[in-house]
């Protein structure tokens, strides 16, 4: 994607699994088949292919065309999840209930060609998590 497309391109997601997106800074939005009901509170993209969605009851939707194929995930959590991201290979989704699934590609029958997520849910309360220092990333 140049920087011309990434200025004028955008996501968008909502109520009853909607996901719109847009080619030109806006002025027109189309609605994508998410496959699924739930409401979804987050997108992110890694690149003009690659994207994910996260939303209730632990619902993720992930695309690798674009926007024209949805997959769905369900982890079977009883909290919603409200944001997702990236940092490099690696993707992170939050939600209520300290629920946090980490995303890791894996090559799906030893062929690099047919990555497949490999998805690990954990919960953790507030206290729980000890730590001494904080990394920020640029």
């Amino acid at each position: 994607m140049t920087a011309a497309e990434a200025s004028t391109s955008g996501w968008a997601v909502g109520a009853g699994g909607k996901i719109y997106n847009t080619a030109n800074g806006g002025k027109f939005w189309r609605e994508q088949n998410s496959t699924i009901k739930q409401d979804l509170f987050d997108v992110f993209f890694l690149n003009a292919a690659e994207g994910w969605a996260v939303g209730d009851n632990g619902i993720l939707v992930n695309t690798t065309t674009g926007g024209n194929v949805w997959k769905a995930f369900e982890m079977n959590s009883k909290h919603k999840l409200e944001r997702v991201v990236f940092v490099g290979p690696k993707g992170f989704a939050v939600g209520f209930g300290g629920t946090i699934i980490k995303y890791e590609r894996t090559i799906q029958n030893n062929d690099p060609n047919r990555p497949a997520p490999n998805l690990q849910k954990r919960n953790y309360s507030a206290f729980s998590i000890k730590t001494t220092s904080f990394k920020y990333l640029d």
